[in-house]
């Protein structure tokens, strides 16, 4: 609650750094991989060596990779496998579009939870992050960003979550001036989607 609080504090303040979002995955990946091989949870990066300069807090971004992929393995099954996916330069509606490599055509709905403000020529690059777990169905998906909501009957195996990681995210990314969408379906998984405005070159650089 108090990290949930620090954020919305600074939410009206845009990030001034510059973050490379592929690092931020590889570097979560490397984090929680400890963790994955415990739930017997592969987590697949393609293209480790992509680069996706975004404007950002390195901190707020990493929060937000570690959360969507925690909820991943979190949800995933024994045996099971988590994809991510970094698509470093694509335009708004790309960025919220379905991930080809989704749950597109599979009765699966897709739903934004955070949409930013139309910019003219505005880029983003998106993180995407797929599990194969339960899923959800259609009504609770507008509800997830909600402090403390949980989806009833799912199963998080033995670890406990506050029920706040979502409502994290969605105000990082609306800090960011991003956007935030998920794809579900019972049976289906989930595959959540963040996506932030691309850095200049002449942005002040965050070490990463």
């Amino acid at each position: 609650l108090l990290s949930l609080s620090r954020i919305e504090l600074n939410e009206h303040i845009p990030p001034a750094g510059r973050v490379d979002l592929a690092r931020a995955a590889a570097d979560v990946v490397d984090a929680v991989s400890v963790l994955s091989a415990d739930r017997n949870v592969d987590i697949r990066l393609e293209d480790r060596d992509l680069s996706a300069p975004v404007h950002g807090d390195r901190d707020e971004i990493l929060q937000v990779v570690q959360n969507l992929v925690d909820n991943a393995i979190k949800y995933s099954p024994a045996g099971g496998a988590i994809e991510i996916v970094i698509r470093p330069d694509v335009t708004l509606d790309e960025a919220a579009a379905p991930w080809s490599g989704g749950n597109r055509g599979e009765g699966a709905t897709r739903l934004p939870l955070v949409t930013p403000d139309r910019e003219s020529g505005q880029r983003y690059a998106a993180v995407t992050v797929r599990d194969h777990g339960p899923g959800m169905a259609r009504e609770h998906l507008p509800r997830l960003t909600e402090r403390f909501y949980r989806v009833e009957g799912q199963k998080s195996g033995e670890r406990q979550g506050t029920g706040l990681g979502l409502a994290i995210v969605k105000h990082i990314v609306n800090r960011h001036r991003g956007g935030l969408t998920v794809e579900s379906a019972p049976g289906r998984g989930a595959t959540f989607t963040a996506y932030f405005p691309v850095a200049s070159p002449r942005s002040k650089t965050t070490s990463v």
